[in-house]
């Protein structure tokens, strides 16, 4: 007479399992889904950068390097401060003589 009851609890912890799991699956999907989505846009980032490079030489200013940004990107906002221009998560420094220095990426 334990069958039944055994049965129907076996029945029961594997649906319960294969729950868990199916959660998992999804869940690591999902992830996976956001982490391709991620690569596609910093891939576009670094495309956009790479188009720029010919630019960006030393003695470029920052209001040429700012109308240049402002032009490819036409609504997108350009920050031009004392040492930087700052456009979307990209920072380009320049030293006290007004010398392109570096740039860099992020917030």
């Amino acid at each position: 007479m334990a069958r039944p009851g055994f049965v129907l609890g076996l029945a029961v912890v594997s649906l319960l399992g294969n729950l868990v799991l199916g959660g998992a699956y999804y869940l690591k999907n999902e992830e996976a889904k956001e982490s391709a989505e991620e690569v596609a846009e910093r891939m576009a980032e670094r495309d956009q950068l790479m188009d720029l490079i010919p630019a960006l030489h030393p003695s470029v200013t920052q209001d040429a390097l700012a109308a240049l940004l402002s032009s490819r990107h036409p609504g997108e906002q350009v920050n031009v401060g004392r040492s930087e221009v700052q456009w979307r998560l990209f920072h380009f420094w320049y030293d006290k003589g007004g010398r392109l220095e570096s740039v860099q990426w992020g917030s």
